[in-house]
């Protein structure tokens, strides 16, 4: 327990760090280059943050599974392969993420493309190996602190008079360096450790191996993000407010992302036979501190929305109380698929859980924006979170019953 709680305090510091980099630089945008500029920034870095879950190709999923229970030649070629993959997306994900969000936002086209690049690079982080390894302390020093500096400096420009989209650029120069400095100190680590030159596989074949991984969190990413286009469309007045409350939900979520890394490295390593014990201590305690920060989080949320909007958008009680339950949904299902039925080997059930949810959420999306706004928007997503979770917890119980999930590891 006391291992465990080091390292939730490491990776939440880092995610702290960045979170409170991001709070700080909203803003800081708004004031730089007026609301609606931000809203298409928001907007893009929406499409932005799917391109970067098709770049990242799903390791963020599969790969910590993997680095816990490989020694340092499997780890090297892990992050080897998940490196020639990155790089070979990376220029067509961000081109085709741009394009989409200026077509969406087409009043504020260069401040839409601008988050969307921004968000797409993301994938460069080596967030899921450090994870695997449980070395949360070695990602604080390698990738937060410059991508907190690369945001603090784009602050600073802003806050100078320089539009928002040199804040951005700023960001996206952090996240570069970022992933330089981790690259070179895992080939350096694992060379150190004795690590052989396994071969690598074709890229077609590292693709395919990983296609459960990427589906899975495209679907994911697709199904939080798909709304904003939606409401976009068909309520564009009321787009800011719907933003304002989703971009709460991405900090949030953010912050609350070491719960999901801590287990990711934390659930494989028992073993087999103490696989399914730990998968349910971890949902268990999940469904506890979810209901906690519910409680928590209504009675905060209005302030920090409305200092995150420079007190120019008003956010309705009801959206605040609907925010924070996607959120707890969220961190919930980000426990049960990252760490539990990635540690079971079964993503399979993950994509068909995802897919099904975004096809049943459309509709009621769709038909929500319509008539209520963004209050309906987010009403609609948590429909779709209940199919995810419905789909989800049924496969994790199959499999626990008869005991497949063993064959499955090997």
């Amino acid at each position: 327990m006391r291992a465990l709680l080091v390292r939730f305090a490491g990776f939440g510091l880092s995610t702290v760090l960045l979170a409170v980099a991001s709070l700080a630089a909203t803003p800081a945008m708004v004031a730089a280059s007026g609301p609606a500029a931000w809203g298409a920034i928001a907007l893009g870095q929406a499409i932005g943050v799917i391109a970067c879950v098709v770049v990242g190709w799903g390791w963020a999923l599969s790969g910590p599974a993997t680095v816990a229970r490989g020694d340092a030649s499997v780890q090297r070629r892990e992050y080897a392969d998940s490196v020639r993959v990155r790089l070979v997306l990376l220029i067509p994900g961000a081109t085709i993420a741009a394009c989409v969000a200026a077509a969406l936002g087409p009043h504020q086209p260069l401040f839409a493309i601008a988050g969307a690049i921004s968000a797409t690079t993301v994938a460069l982080t080596s967030s899921w190996y450090f994870a695997g390894l449980a070395r949360p302390y070695l990602w604080l020093l390698l990738e937060t602190v410059p991508r907190v500096g690369g945001t603090a400096v784009g602050i600073v420009l802003m806050k100078s008079g320089y539009s928002a989209i040199v804040g951005l650029a700023c960001t996206l120069c952090g996240m570069v360096l970022a992933f330089l400095l981790a690259t070179a100190w895992v080939y350096r680590s694992t060379a150190q450790a004795g690590a052989e030159r396994l071969p690598g596989g074709k890229l077609l074949d590292v693709l395919h191996s990983h296609r459960h991984g990427v589906a899975s969190m495209v679907g994911t990413f697709l199904f939080l993000n798909t709304p904003m286009a939606i409401v976009s469309v068909i309520a564009p007045t009321v787009q800011p407010v719907y933003a304002l409350a989703d971009r709460v939900r991405q900090l949030i979520c953010a912050g609350l992302n070491p719960v999901v890394l801590v287990l990711q490295g934390w659930v494989p390593r028992g073993g087999e036979d103490k696989l399914v014990k730990r998968g349910r201590a971890a949902l268990a305690a999940t469904g506890v501190f979810a209901v906690v920060f519910c409680a928590l989080f209504v009675p905060a949320a209005p302030d920090l929305m409305r200092w995150l909007s420079d007190g120019q958008i008003g956010v309705p009680e009801a959206l605040v109380v609907l925010t924070a339950v996607v959120i707890a949904i969220d961190l919930f299902w980000g426990v049960l698929e990252n760490a539990v039925l990635a540690a079971l080997g079964r993503l399979d059930i993950v994509t068909t859980a995802s897919a099904a949810s975004f096809i049943a959420m459309l509709p009621v999306v769709v038909i929500g924006t319509i008539h209520f706004g963004a209050i309906g928007a987010f009403a609609g997503t948590i429909v779709g979170q209940i199919v995810r979770m419905t789909f989800d917890l049924a496969g994790a119980r199959r499999i626990t019953t008869d005991h497949s999930f063993i064959t499955t590891v090997k």
